[in-house]
């Protein structure tokens, strides 16, 4: 599964990466602080893998509910996320991946428009209307104390009803102007992909 590689070279390089003995070869977004994920951007396996170990980007309710899990998320440090799914099973069988790495010699920003491995390109957030990222949240002193406020309101049960619902309103003013910061970062470099895409992958290449 993978929705940035567009060449062969590519598809020969991924497929290298489990002839060495990987199970998957899969984007890993440690710049987003994901300590156990591999990214659905690319995730590059045999038929073999998926007929064996059925992954899936989210386990249902029954694994996501039980203690394995809990598990695999305290052991880790890995926040739940979309292939979280995935991560959960190499986890659970001890299977060793590829992690490609971002590659980027220049950045617009730290997460979105990413290479990885030098053979993935990763838009990011393309359906999303607000681009609200957590590290971008942590460098507002506003945002970065809702986020801790959240997480000790939830800790302590407090975080449903009309207590939620202040804070999501609080946080929906509060984080308007970095929600515009990045959206505009964002469609500065959706413009730049339209306009020239192979310029743009090479000014991220550093060339």
């Amino acid at each position: 599964m993978y929705d940035g590689c567009r060449c062969i070279s590519c598809r020969r390089q991924l497929e290298s990466e489990i002839s060495a003995g990987n199970h998957l070869a899969a984007v890993f977004r440690e710049e987003n602080n994901d300590t156990a994920l591999p990214h659905p951007s690319c995730c590059y396996f045999p038929s073999e893998f998926y007929r064996q170990y059925r992954p899936t980007f989210l386990p249902d309710e029954e694994v996501l509910a039980g203690q394995e899990f809990a598990n695999f998320l305290s052991g880790t440090g890995q926040k739940p996320d979309s292939g979280i799914g995935v991560g959960f099973t190499v986890w659970k069988h001890q299977l060793p991946w590829k992690k490609l790495y971002r590659s980027n010699k220049r950045n617009d920003h730290f997460l979105l428009a990413g290479l990885y491995g030098d053979v993935i390109f990763h838009l990011g957030a393309m359906s999303w209307t607000d681009r609200d990222f957590r590290k971008d949240r942590s460098t507002s002193p506003l945002t970065a104390t809702l986020d801790w406020s959240a997480i000790v309101l939830r800790r302590l049960g407090l975080f449903r009803g009309p207590v939620a619902g202040l804070w999501r309103r609080i946080n929906f003013a509060a984080s308007r102007p970095l929600v515009r910061k990045t959206n505009n970062v964002f469609e500065n470099i959706l413009e730049r992909l339209k306009t020239d895409p192979h310029e743009y992958i090479r000014y991220l290449r550093g060339e």
